[in-house]
């Protein structure tokens, strides 16, 4: 489970591991097997921030990323408005897309459409269309008046026949006209780039990652957990109270969850014995 949202802090987690490890984080290499393991079977992303939780973890389990411009993709892909759920998420399950072939960021999606041929001022207006969700609001008559509903739908008709006639695939179209907001490559890169140093870490240094991590996010004594068993009992009780409808998911009991899952992961990787 997943609850933590907001206690989190990636530039000072990769400084203090610098540090400790007296390592440069710069020199990581984004192709390291080790570090793509970890994401490839999402077993071991817990604390792995924009990665770590159960929504992030489902897509890579359905994507497989296989190097680091998959996980940037799958980043993009957690970050939008409907580009994953009953969009992405069908193509790459049922249809066999890959992940780098569906519609995740608007930087590729602008690159696709260059590739076959439509004009970059062109390709920049439909890319700006689907990134703000026009072709969503176009057939919202609740969100905007008519007139305006109108001016989009016939914009996107527009948009369509260009595509179509450059042979842009059917599915492609389909995919754009479902999304409502797309996210950027250049900042899932950015976010993509600290997370797999985190990973690095807890691939390649894990004792030093477990540390920092609990030196640098959490206020969690594990000194105070004796056993495994009292891991999960204790995680027993406060997913029962996850459970309510009132249930806080920025509260202490929410951010208790978080770090005592990390804690049962030491004992399940042969730290904590």
């Amino acid at each position: 489970m997943s609850y933590l949202v907001y206690k989190k802090n990636n530039p000072t987690m990769i400084y203090e591991l610098e540090k400790e490890t007296n390592t440069n984080s710069n020199d990581i290499d984004v192709k390291d097997v080790e570090t793509l393991q970890l994401f490839l079977h999402a077993k071991y992303t817990k604390g792995i921030i924009g990665y770590d939780t159960t929504f992030v973890k489902n897509i890579l389990k359905i994507v497989k990323p296989l190097n680091f411009n998959d996980l940037v993709c799958t980043y993009a892909l957690s970050h939008g408005t409907n580009t994953w759920s009953d969009n992405a998420y069908e193509l790459i399950k049922n249809e066999g897309k890959k992940v780098d072939e569906v519609i995740s960021n608007r930087e590729d999606m602008y690159n696709y459409l260059l590739n076959n041929d439509i004009d970059k001022d062109l390709a920049y207006d439909i890319v700006e269309f689907v990134r703000m969700g026009k072709i969503f609001k176009g057939g919202n008559t609740r969100k905007l008046d008519k007139n305006i509903n109108k001016d989009y739908n016939n914009k996107w008709n527009e948009y369509k026949k260009i595509m179509q006639e450059h042979n842009i695939p059917d599915w492609y179209i389909k995919s754009a006209e479902k999304i409502r907001y797309m996210f950027s490559k250049s900042h899932s890169i950015i976010h993509t780039m600290n997370a797999f140093k985190l990973a690095w870490y807890k691939a390649h240094y894990p004792e030093a990652f477990y540390k920092i991590y609990f030196k640098v996010i959490s206020n969690l004594n594990i000194k105070d957990y004796y056993c495994k068993q009292q891991v999960k009992a204790e995680l027993d009780e406060l997913y029962n109270k996850a459970k309510k409808e009132d249930f806080d998911y920025v509260s202490e009991d929410a951010y208790k969850i978080e770090d005592l899952e990390l804690v049962l992961e030491m004992y399940d990787r042969g730290i904590l014995k």
